[in-house]
């Protein structure tokens, strides 16, 4: 009820796009959820090992003292250690085949990432009409086809986990900072992140960086926490050994690619209406 009276209190030239906007929103966001879901049952029921996923499978007597040095050992340039144990938790636990849950916990992440937004969209915007309206267009962003590869390719879930990471912990900054409650978990949480983004893929430095500049924007002894914690697993990071992968493209902007992010359609049929959204919703957000 509150979000429809403050609704109605907007001007009419604002009511009309913004209601419209927002039920357009919510159909598609439900369609691609429901087309997630069914891509997360089939790659469940039907496992493919896709690409250099069989790099998941640990080729020796899993229970061992060496499996440990498996779990952190490099692949590439990234140490994705919470993915591997989740394989061989996953095939010891589910009778799963190793990688095969790769798929429906990247639809699980992508989904908890809308989550995240959902609550960063309630901090932010203090209308819930106009809150809610942003948040289906940000889940649209996330869920882009443009990700469709890094979707069914489990080796990227790792990406998926620490974008979260990156929200969650902006949510729980924000929150801390505005109602003044959980602080000590805020402490905790920001001590923990780092560690978990920077053994999870290369990017969780660039994550960790992120979190801890938002852990100083609440508050000193959080950020300190925070960066203590990414000092500390950046070291123990390459303490492991590091050898750079000489075949690898060098990193750098490409204006081509964030084109074709901002522009590439939704499914099917909804055209380029992810461009429309954004456009509608700055001129509908300037009240």
């Amino acid at each position: 009820m509150n979000a429809l009276k403050n609704l109605l209190q907007k001007p009419a030239d604002k009511r009309i796009p913004l209601l419209i906007l927002t039920v357009v929103s919510a159909f598609i966001t439900l369609d691609s959820l429901l087309r997630l879901l069914r891509l997360a049952r089939l790659a469940w029921l039907y496992p493919v090992i896709y690409h250099d996923s069989f790099l998941l499978i640990w080729p020796g007597k899993k229970w061992s003292i060496d499996i440990v040095t498996w779990f952190f050992s490099q692949h590439n340039e990234h140490r994705i250690v919470w993915q591997r144990i989740s394989s061989v938790i996953g095939e010891a636990i589910l009778n799963m085949p190793p990688a095969a849950g790769g798929v429906p916990a990247n639809i699980l992440l992508l989904i908890a990432i809308s989550g995240s937004i959902a609550w960063l969209c309630a901090l932010l915007v203090r209308q819930r009409m106009t809150a809610l309206c942003c948040w289906l267009i940000c889940t649209l962003i996330a869920w882009n086809p443009w990700q469709g590869e890094n979707i069914v390719w489990e080796f990227q879930t790792p990406w998926f986990f620490v974008t979260l990471l990156v929200l969650i912990s902006t949510s729980v900054h924000l929150q801390a900072a505005k109602t003044k409650t959980y602080l000590k978990a805020t402490k905790i949480f920001s001590a923990l992140v780092p560690f978990l983004a920077i053994f999870a893929t290369g990017q969780g430095f660039a994550a960790a960086a992120a979190m801890t500049i938002g852990a100083y924007g609440n508050n000193k002894k959080t950020g300190h926490l925070s960066l203590f914690s990414s000092v500390l697993s950046g070291m123990a990071f390459f303490s492991l050994g590091y050898a750079r992968q000489g075949n690898n493209n060098p990193i750098a902007w490409s204006s081509h690619h964030f084109f074709l992010l901002a522009t590439s359609s939704l499914p099917e049929n909804h055209s380029i209406f992810l461009i429309i959204c954004i456009l509608l919703g700055i001129w509908t957000l300037q009240v």
